[in-house]
């Protein structure tokens, strides 16, 4: 993944927001640990890291309405969701509700291989989900289905299998 790339398109699309000062800090952590790494050689402990500060960014990404991941990797972003949230003309806070409460609800009752199980029911290849804990397999889980319009299939299946989640 191109990490400066996502950084710096992320940094041009949060600029101006309330979530700015929070990018900044996550944004700060994942240069000191892309560092960190280039001076000691890759660790557990920098991987595991780098996941819970990309995670965080993904979280930050959303409320505009896009993935950190997708950034970094160079995917189609469409500019017209950027514009439309910049100028108001987009309400993306239901949306973001919503995707974080799937996120959660899937990180909340479901372990590692009720997530792969979930994949199998919505014809999604696990191994191809990025991700090296449940959390950032949930987080990418949840931004390939809203990618691939399958969340409203992910929402559903999670409420037939889990329906006290507060989804």
């Amino acid at each position: 993944m191109d990490y400066k790339k996502g950084l710096a398109q992320l940094d041009n699309r949060l600029k101006g927001t309330e979530s700015y000062a929070k990018f900044k800090t996550q944004k700060g952590k994942l240069k000191e640990n892309l560092e960190d790494e280039a001076l000691f050689g890759p660790s557990q402990e920098t991987r595991h890291s780098r996941s819970r500060i990309v995670h965080e960014l993904n979280i930050l990404a959303a409320e505009i309405d896009v993935s950190f991941t997708d950034l970094c990797l160079d995917r189609d972003v469409s500019p017209q969701t950027f514009e439309a949230h910049k100028n108001g003309q987009q309400n993306s806070q239901t949306a973001v509700s919503s995707k974080v409460l799937l996120l959660e609800s899937l990180n909340k009752h479901f372990n590692i291989e009720e997530l792969q199980n979930l994949c199998f029911y919505l014809d999604i290849d696990f191994e191809q989900i990025p991700g090296d804990t449940k959390t950032s397999k949930a987080r990418e889980l949840v931004s390939y289905a809203n990618r691939h319009d399958l969340t409203g299939n992910l929402t559903n299946v999670v409420r037939q299998l889990r329906p006290n989640a507060q989804i």
